[in-house]
């Protein structure tokens, strides 16, 4: 059997505490530039007019602003962590996927209290901090998969 030129112990050593804090600074910047081009109203509108073509009320009471960006902050800082804490790039796309669809599940729990938190810079956040988490830890070696990977 041929070794591939990616085999994991070819791979540089990953850490995770830097990483993670460096990816969630991004994505909030990203988050943040979005806003300044007027990308996060249009995905906050898509959002809502899905919410109306579910049938669910159309008049929502806006939460304030600062909620939307407290757990853009949260998630900025966490999922990136969590994904390079996490053994096996099967565990990794499980993890981001559920957080993406959490968030998205939002959307009709809200609408049904007739409250709105924009989500847009959360799901902006959650999209490329976990992207960028997976692409990181799949080209390196994690100190969460030392025996795993190196055993394999």
């Amino acid at each position: 059997m041929s070794e591939s030129a990616a085999s994991p112990a070819s791979l540089p050593r990953g850490t995770v505490a830097l990483p993670a804090a460096s990816i969630g600074v991004l994505s909030l910047t990203l988050a943040t530039g979005f806003q300044a081009l007027g990308l996060l109203g249009r995905i906050e509108r898509g959002l809502l007019t899905v919410s109306a073509k579910l049938g669910l009320p159309g008049e929502l009471v806006p939460l304030p602003r600062e909620w939307s960006w407290s757990l853009a902050a949260a998630l900025a800082l966490v999922l990136p962590w969590l994904i390079l804490q996490s053994p096996e790039h099967w565990r990794r796309l499980v993890l981001w996927a559920t957080v993406l669809v959490l968030l998205l599940g939002w959307v009709p729990v809200m609408a049904l209290a007739a409250r709105w938190c924009p989500l847009a810079p959360s799901l902006v956040v959650v999209v490329w901090g976990g992207l960028c988490a997976t692409i990181y830890a799949a080209r390196h070696r994690m100190p969460c998969e030392g025996r795993t990977r190196a055993n394999a």
